[in-house]
């Protein structure tokens, strides 16, 4: 079975959560109903984005919450199955063993929750209003009138010594006159619990470990600026640091080879199933998974 030629760490973070639920985002790349959460983070990252796309002295407090409409319709462009994230109750076409959906059966669906626009307009108005909250925070840990990015939105990728590519989504990268360089990351969520800030790090490490084998340089700086709960961690990445993380990529990299080559993606329950789209095919909560299908023959049998 072929599996994709690039990791990312959200992906890796998958396949160590539940090997299922790598194959079903990474390899078969089955479509799931957009969670609010994730939405919410992508319009704010959007908004952001925007934000710095004014000159230095608009960059203010009172301009930013006017970016959310643009956030929100750029956002929903290039994805409209979004618009299920505001609209809980809305009927979404779920994966199943026996029927996956194609572009023209969600398209439809996008339509018919899309015909309700009074609800529509109000889910989006809650999601802006507390995408808006987390902008007023991000207001108190920087002032954006102050910064000039180098580099935004920024993606990249390296191929590793093990032929592993490694790729990532970096939010801002700013390089000072003196050549030292900042990595940023904007999280919506709540910053780590004691003890679980290099849990919380490894993907900052990842983004310097990429900029390192293409530069030479290893970044002087990465940041993690968390809106849900005011805070910044910051962390001076080393050569040492980074050949461990290097190290446990590849290795996450061989066993997804490994399961890939022995057609085996067990599902794991655990408390993240709650957010997980996939649970109607999933054998865990009681339902067969999606066949696998053998690049071959063409047929498959379900996954037990």
């Amino acid at each position: 079975m072929a599996v994709p030629a690039t990791l990312s760490i959200s992906r890796a973070r998958d396949f160590g959560q539940c090997r299922l639920l790598y194959r079903y985002r990474a390899v078969d790349r089955i479509p799931a109903r957009p969670g609010v959460e994730a939405v919410r983070g992508t319009v704010v990252h959007r908004a952001l984005d925007l934000l710095f796309e004014l000159p230095p002295a608009e960059r203010t407090g009172q301009a930013a919450p006017a970016l959310l409409d643009q956030a929100w319709a750029d956002v929903t462009a290039a994805d409209p199955t979004v618009v299920f994230a505001v609209l809980p109750t809305a009927d979404f076409p779920d994966a199943r063993a026996d029927a996956v959906p194609d572009a023209e059966q969600l398209t439809a669906a996008v339509a018919r929750a899309q015909a309700d626009v009074d609800a529509v307009r109000a889910g989006v108005d809650h999601l802006l209003a507390q995408a808006a909250a987390l902008l007023d925070s991000y207001f108190t840990l920087e002032d954006p009138t102050r910064l000039q990015p180098q580099r935004r939105e920024e993606s990249v990728s390296v191929t590793l010594d093990s032929g592993l590519v490694l790729r990532g989504q970096i939010d801002r990268i700013e390089v000072a006159a003196d050549g030292r360089t900042r990595v940023v990351d904007y999280k919506t969520g709540r910053p780590p619990g004691s003890g679980f800030e290099s849990t919380a790090l490894l993907q900052m490490h990842t983004y310097a470990l990429i900029l390192w084998r293409l530069s030479g340089r290893i970044p002087d700086l990465v940041r993690l600026l968390y809106l849900g709960d005011p805070m910044v961690l910051d962390d001076r990445p080393t050569a040492a640091r980074l050949a461990i993380v290097e190290q446990r990529l590849d290795s996450v990299w061989q066993a997804i080879r490994g399961a890939a080559e022995a057609g085996q993606w067990p599902a794991t329950r655990s408390r993240l199933c709650q957010w997980c789209a996939y649970r109607a095919a999933c054998p865990e909560w009681g339902a067969p998974a999606i066949p696998l299908v053998d690049p071959v023959t063409g047929t498959g049998e379900l996954l037990g």
